[in-house]
């Protein structure tokens, strides 16, 4: 997922093999539900082999590994189809190779270990046949321990109590072995000579003979020395095992790889609808074309029905889109899904969609999500900028930008402006895929000057107390804003709610006046001796004007400055009235 594919070659390769496990089914299942389950952690067993820290238990889990090994590959081999030869050349042949590695290994573990114990006790012990005096040693062991079972039984008897009433255990610190009864039989002790009490608590009396004392001596001494017996054993059986590991990280590799295009057949299989497989194009092509598109974690979150929707961008025609829409109407989502998509694909995985045909982009740039980084001094918008800052170096032609919310950090006017410089860059001099998710509806003016870009848009409906979310991508800009909504949607207190849409009434009206004035004087423009004949006019209008208090309501402003127009002399306030219009 770091490094996707570049090489389409090597892209279709992998999706040869994602397609032969989608296509057998028993193979996949087989393997996912049987062989590949329980194979240990191969990186920590090794590393612990590389430091001589491991242990029988990490021999033991390397055995199983490689007992697995020919089951794997016989299980590969029940696959029938037009993909054969190129399974035998990534894994079936490798696998074997390794098989026949490992055979010596899996001998030796077999006849080191005992597997009677491990399986019955999960303790790790070599096998005692393995070495004469290890066998010796545990011949002793055992002979004592029967001594030591009888002596049990003649201290039941002469206590007068049965036999499950008298336990033997060792001793957790100095592993002496030692005989127990309850609290309640204690007393029996007292009246017997040649018992020796060696603790009393409420769970029962701890005691001793004279000759279990000896026998627990001797069977401490022996054990000592099978221990010491045994660890030289492990230790040249882990200098032997040692030597497997270069074979051991070869089959990891094999088997790691083995496991992830198991595992993206078995997504793209169990996905809740079936993904396909991509059709991947040179980056000559310029296309990127998706249909019916989904991204692929949100789809599998319960009680959620996806809305898919088709993308399209095409070099030249629509490789840069504007996308605006409401806040949780899906921008963010749709934006991201067609870079999740082209990621999957150069990793050479289907994808949610229907159909996709992929021209290999080089590299999948992202300016999304917001947030600071208070220990480096980076505050919000300078991660904007500087994010923006990399992407503009380093994207191409071949070269997919995720581009949401910028300029968010900053004041309306400069991120309006740095918003609408950066698409553009994007779109007229590095002619990247952009998608561009935005607030700016002022931005959607992009396409009008450039031929490349589209505006698209996120739908919603709406009634005059709630908003519907309908998450799907329709072609052209947004119309309005609805921020209000959603602020509605939060459960907002009415009075705040209310002072909002107030005030936005006010600036919509402002902006439309504004907007008039200049779409007036943009119609009608003075002639030089005009504009020198205005000079004084001006220079007084403009010093009457400063006087006026702007902080008055916006009628009485509009109405100081009619009135200010209309004393000026006839044919200047005429003319000045093409400067400062004012919009009943």
């Amino acid at each position: 997922m770091m490094q996707p594919l570049r090489d389409i070659n090597a892209i279709e390769k992998r999706l040869d093999l994602v397609e032969l496990f989608v296509e057998s089914q028993d193979v996949r299942s087989s393997l996912q539900e049987q062989d590949l389950k329980g194979i240990p952690d191969l990186d920590r067993i090794l590393k612990l082999f590389k430091t001589n820290k491991a242990t029988l238990k990490d021999l033991y889990q390397l055995w199983i590994f490689a007992s697995k090994l020919p089951g794997i590959a016989e299980r590969l081999k029940e696959y029938e189809g037009e993909h054969e030869s190129l399974l035998a050349e990534e894994f079936v042949n490798p696998l074997e190779e390794l098989i026949e590695g490992f055979e010596q290994f899996v001998a030796l573990v077999e006849k080191l270990l005992d597997f009677d114990v491990i399986e019955n006790q999960r303790v790790y012990h070599v096998n005692p046949d393995f070495d004469p005096m290890l066998g010796e040693y545990n011949n002793s062991l055992k002979k004592l321990k029967r001594t030591m079972e009888r002596l049990q039984r003649e201290c039941a008897d002469d206590l007068g109590l049965d036999e499950k009433k008298v336990k033997m255990a060792q001793l957790p610190t100095t592993k002496r072995w030692h005989f127990r009864v309850s609290r309640k039989d204690e007393k029996l002790l007292r009246k017997r000579s040649g018992y020796t009490t060696l603790e009393t608590r409420k769970d029962g009396a701890k005691f001793t003979t004279r000759d279990l004392t000896e026998c627990s001596n001797d069977y401490c001494d022996l054990e000592k020395k099978y221990q010491q017996q045994q660890q030289r054993i492990v230790d040249k059986g882990m200098e032997v095992a040692a030597t497997y590991i270069p074979v051991v990280e070869k089959a990891s590799k094999v088997l790691a790889r083995l496991d992830i295009f198991v595992s993206l057949a078995f997504v793209s299989v169990n996905a809740p609808e079936a993904y396909s497989r991509p059709k991947m194009l040179p980056s000559s092509s310029g296309i990127i074309e998706l249909k019916a598109c989904r991204h692929p974690c949100i789809e599998t979150q319960d009680f959620v029905d996806f809305i898919a929707n088709d993308a399209c961008l095409e070099r030249g025609k629509s490789n840069c889109q504007i996308i605006t829409g409401p806040n949780m109407g899906g921008k963010s989502t749709y934006i991201r899904q067609v870079g999740v998509v082209v990621l999957m694909a150069q990793v050479g995985c289907y994808v949610p969609c229907e159909s996709a045909r992929i021209s290999i982009v080089d590299c999948i740039l992202a300016r999304v999500g917001a947030g600071d980084s208070q220990l480096k001094g980076v505050s919000t918008f300078m991660k904007e900028m500087l994010e923006a800052a990399a992407i503009l170096r380093t994207a191409s032609q071949n070269s997919l930008v995720i581009v949401d919310e910028l300029g968010r950090g900053t004041s309306t006017y400069d991120g309006f402006g740095l918003a609408w410089a950066i698409a553009e860059h994007l779109a007229k001099d590095t002619k990247a895929y952009t998608l561009f998710a935005t607030h700016f509806h002022e931005l959607t003016k992009l396409a009008d000057q450039q031929p490349c870009v589209v505006n698209k848009h996120v739908t919603a409906h709406t009634d005059e107390n709630s908003i519907t979310m309908l998450y799907q991508v329709n072609e052209g800009a947004c119309d309005r804003s609805f921020g209000i909504h959603v602020a509605e949607l939060a459960k907002f207190p009415a009075k705040v709610v209310t002072d909002a849409k107030r005030k936005a009434e006010e600036l919509e009206d402002f902006g439309s006046a504004a907007e008039g004035i200049l779409n007036r004087n943009k119609k009608r423009r003075l002639n030089p001796a005009e504009e020198k004949e205005m000079e004084p006019a001006v220079a007084t209008f403009l010093e009457k004007f400063r006087k006026i208090p702007m902080n008055s309501p916006q009628a009485d402003v509009f109405a100081a400055v009619d009135k200010l127009a209309k004393e000026m002399p006839g044919n200047v306030s005429k003319k000045l009235e093409q400067f400062f219009m004012v919009i009943e």
